[in-house]
Parts: C-alpha cells; structure tokens; sequence
C-alpha cells in the first residue's frame, strides 16, 4: 500500500512579534490589517528560507522531490494585527506540494486582537516533483467591527527546478 503525502496547516499565535523568525511588518499603514509571508524549504529538521516579505528581491525557486530525497515546503502566513481587532478569513493555495487533491490549501479562520502579535497560518508538504512554474496564492478577507472588508490578494511567483 502506497502512503498518502501530508499536508499539514496549524495556526499560532507568533511569540516576540516582529522579532521571531524574520516576521516583518510591511504595511504602508500598520493601523490597517496586513500580512507577511515567507517559504522555507527542507528535509527533515534541516529548513532554510527561500524566499518572502522580509526578503522582497529573494527569487521562490524550490528544489523538486525526488524518490529518494522527499523535499517539502514550508509556507509560513503571518496575519499582523491592526489598529481595531480582525478576523481575517480566506484561502492559502500552494498548488506545488502533494496533498490528497494534489494541490495545498489552507483554510484560514483567524481572530487577531488589536495590538497581539502576529499569528502565523503554515501550510506544510512535500514538494511536487514536477519542475514547473506556480503561483502561491493568498486570498484573504479582513473584517473588523464597523469596517467595510478589506480583501487582500497575493500571488507569488514560484518555480520548482
């Protein structure tokens, strides 16, 4: 019996706000919900960073399984907090790992409290095996009390080798 690839999504709130990881703010107007984002690559334990928003210039380009090296992907999603509390609600599509529709989606239903520190929203899988050209795409729905929503929309380039 062949084993089924796994993917796996967790939500947690990110200790040390911009501090952990490299989590950094980008936003023009940090009173406004905003994310960051960032992709590592790896093998077991051993992950590196590739590419994201505290590295704009870095290319996304990943290294592509193999049948006896099994790479994944780790897409890290940092929702930041804003000036009145958010709920931030979407999709995150990472169409180059395996999962059990051959494509990663993470459901996103995350509340985060005016002032908290981020909360991360990560994707994990292995990397497909097919060298191609993708697209990680984030498609996410602020709502806060009072406010009209505010849709966010990232599409990052990526390009397994």
């Amino acid at each position: 019996m062949r084993a089924k690839p796994l993917v796996v999504v967790t939500v947690a709130s990110v200790l040390g706000a911009c501090a952990v990881r490299g989590t950094l703010h980008t936003a023009a107007d940090e009173s406004k919900p905003h994310i960051s984002w960032e992709i590592q690559q790896g093998i077991a334990a051993d992950e590196r960073f590739v590419c994201g928003t505290r590295r704009p210039e870095a290319k996304c380009v990943l290294a592509a399984s193999r049948e006896q090296r099994r790479t994944r992907a780790i897409v890290q999603v940092h929702l930041h907090a804003a000036k009145i509390a958010t709920r931030y609600l979407g999709v995150i599509e990472v169409p180059f790992i395996k999962g059990a529709t051959n494509r990663g989606i993470g459901e996103v239903s995350v509340d985060v409290r005016a002032g908290s520190n981020p909360v991360g929203t990560t994707v994990v899988g292995q990397i497909d095996v097919r060298p191609g050209d993708f697209d990680l795409a984030i498609t996410l729905d602020a709502v806060q009390e009072g406010q009209s929503v505010s849709r966010i929309v990232e599409r990052i380039p990526v390009t397994i080798q």
